[in-house]
């Protein structure tokens, strides 16, 4: 990363950081002393500032947006828009995703159906 590293989530063997540049980097961490940068995705010109990783997915999110990207390719599958402010705060389970916002909400998502199922406020 070139900025300030924002948020992290490390799960498995792998760990994905979110920085202030714009980027979400992809680690392999097989161990404390034996990990490889993978991949770092690049995906315009907005700023990572929260992010989630489950066994299918890698989140990053920024203002409004929720990026998604397959865990095993790094390709882009889909956005979910929704929010109107800074989203500070992502969760998954499942094939659920929660998100929380500087616009006061937090929004329910399924992931699959690329849907929000209900915002709470």
């Amino acid at each position: 990363h070139s900025g300030t590293i924002l948020s992290l989530k490390f799960r498995g063997t792998t760990l994905v950081t979110g920085s202030l540049d714009g980027t979400v980097a992809v680690w392999d961490m097989t161990s404390p002393t034996d990990t490889q940068l993978k991949r770092v995705i690049q995906d315009g010109s907005w700023s990572v500032y929260s992010v989630e990783l489950d066994h299918n997915y890698i989140y990053g999110a920024d203002y409004g947006d929720i990026k998604v990207w397959d865990l095993f390719t790094l390709g882009l599958t889909h956005t979910l828009r929704g929010h109107s402010g800074f989203i500070n705060c992502l969760q998954s389970r499942g094939d659920i995703l929660v998100s929380g916002s500087s616009d006061k909400t937090v929004r329910i998502w399924d992931v699959e159906s690329e849907g929000c199922l209900r915002v709470l406020q």
